[in-house]
């Protein structure tokens, strides 16, 4: 369970920094919402995963929140 806490201590700042630049470049609000939803849903799933125990889930889950993470950079 600690490591999964560090992990998201460790991927939230490059999403904050993601969602505001996604504001700043007049990114549609829809898409920031969706993607920001994505993320944390992709999260919780991979602390779930993470305490499971499930390796390759996990791995996936975390990619799926680094690119939502990165697909915000590119909305505005």
């Amino acid at each position: 369970a600690y490591g999964a806490e560090q992990n998201c201590y460790e991927s939230f700042p490059p999403f904050a920094i993601a969602v505001l630049v996604a504001h700043f470049m007049g990114g549609a609000q829809l898409t920031i919402d969706i993607l920001a939803g994505l993320y944390i849903f992709s999260r919780l799933m991979f602390v779930v995963f993470y305490l499971q125990g499930r390796g390759t889930l996990r791995s996936v889950t975390w990619m799926v929140g680094l690119i939502a993470t990165i697909s915000l950079f590119f909305v505005g």
